[in-house]
């Protein structure tokens, strides 16, 4: 059975002028969408992250990563995320689908 997968790429940043623009490259061309949570950066990230089409959204850090992640996911709009810190991403020789979307064969998956 085959089932369609749509990828949400979601971040968490703050002042990473330096790593955004690659950090959002990689999946560009695979993710149905980006989002970037923005925890007050002082620095382009927003910015950079605009230009490159990613949504970007404004949370107050109140030292809870996990409140900062499920502000991302309450954006996301793909049935899967990817979340990477901006200094992480997938090298092209993986990229096999365009347009975030995917085809999962699940006749393939163990049980």
């Amino acid at each position: 059975m085959k089932s369609r997968v749509k990828l949400s790429q979601c971040m968490i940043v703050k002042n990473e002028e330096k790593n955004i623009r690659r950090a959002l490259s990689w999946a560009k061309e695979i993710a149905f969408e980006q989002i970037v949570v923005d925890t007050g950066s002082t620095d382009r990230t927003v910015e950079i992250a605009e230009e490159m089409g990613a949504k970007v959204y404004h949370f107050q850090w109140i030292n809870d990563f996990s409140a900062a992640k499920n502000c991302a996911i309450s954006h996301a709009k793909g049935n899967w995320i990817a979340f990477l810190d901006a200094d992480e991403y997938f090298t092209g020789e993986d990229d096999t689908c365009s347009g975030g979307t995917y085809e999962k064969d699940e006749s393939k998956c163990a049980a």
